[in-house]
């Protein structure tokens, strides 16, 4: 057994220390680059009468959505109409939406009819916006292998103390037990 347990786990306190300050670093950063391209956003476009069949329940995307347009920001309905039945007005009690662009029919007494959805939305597809973009995504894949980091250095000090207090024979190889 070790007699003199002073500073021991000193290596491992400041390892995990400076995981938790990579981790606070990261967050701030991904906040403050978030800030700078919602910022950006400064072009609106509408979408007039696509023709969307939705199902009770199930998030619909519209054509025009977060992950199709660059710098995306804002996301509005301004009309729903039934287009299987004369054009009749869908109201807003009849489905939800949601600010990455779509919508979810929440009625079933429209089942199995399309609608036609007039949409505006806010984006900026800049160069510089869109590089923003690229370097969040970049920046969003750190923490999956931070994690695997912090797998690999716990099995590292797991097989060190393995290996430390493991018997072993006066051959120098491992005893018998």
């Amino acid at each position: 057994m070790l007699k003199n347990k002073k500073g021991q786990t000193s290596t491992l306190q400041s390892i995990v220390i400076g995981l938790l300050i990579i981790g606070i670093v990261l967050g701030m950063g991904i906040l403050v680059i978030r800030e700078v391209a919602d910022t950006m956003t400064d072009q609106s476009a509408t979408v007039n009468n696509e023709t969307i069949t939705p199902s009770n329940g199930t998030l619909v995307w519209l054509s025009k959505n977060q992950s199709s347009i660059g710098c995306w920001q804002t996301f509005s309905v301004s009309q729903v109409w039934n287009a299987t039945v004369d054009g009749e007005p869908i109201t807003t009690g009849n489905y939800t939406t949601d600010w990455r662009g779509g919508i979810t029919q929440t009625s079933t007494s429209l089942l199995k009819s399309n609608w036609n959805v007039t949409y505006s939305y806010r984006y900026d597809d800049s160069e510089e916006c869109v590089g923003v973009e690229s370097t969040i995504d970049s920046i969003l894949a750190i923490p999956t292998w931070l994690v695997i980091f912090v797998i690999i250095f716990i099995v590292g000090i797991l097989l060190a103390l393995v290996f430390r207090y493991l018997p072993r024979s006066p051959g120098g190889g491992v005893a018998e037990i």
